[in-house]
C-alpha cells in the first residue's frame, strides 16, 4: 500500500521542488502578493458594481497598499 501512496505523491513532490529553500520562499511570497492584488481588484470591482446598483455610488475607491 505504501508503494501506491508513494507513486501517487511522487508528481506532487516533483512540483514542490522549485518552492523549497529561501528562493522558494521568495517565489511563494511573490505569488501570494500577486494573487492578493488580483483578488482585491476583483473585490473592489464587485463592491463598486453593487453600490452602483443600490444607488450608493460615491465613485471608485483606490487601494493604497501595494
Amino acid at each position: 500500500m505504501s508503494e501506491h501512496i508513494d507513486k501517487l505523491l511522487e508528481p506532487m513532490r516533483e512540483r514542490r521542488v522549485p518552492y523549497e529553500g529561501e528562493a522558494g520562499d521568495a517565489k511563494v511570497l511573490e505569488l501570494l502578493h500577486e494573487h492578493t492584488k488580483r483578488a482585491n481588484n476583483a473585490a473592489e470591482e464587485t463592491l463598486y458594481l453593487a453600490k452602483e446598483a443600490m444607488k450608493l455610488d460615491f465613485g471608485r475607491r483606490t487601494l493604497m497598499f501595494d
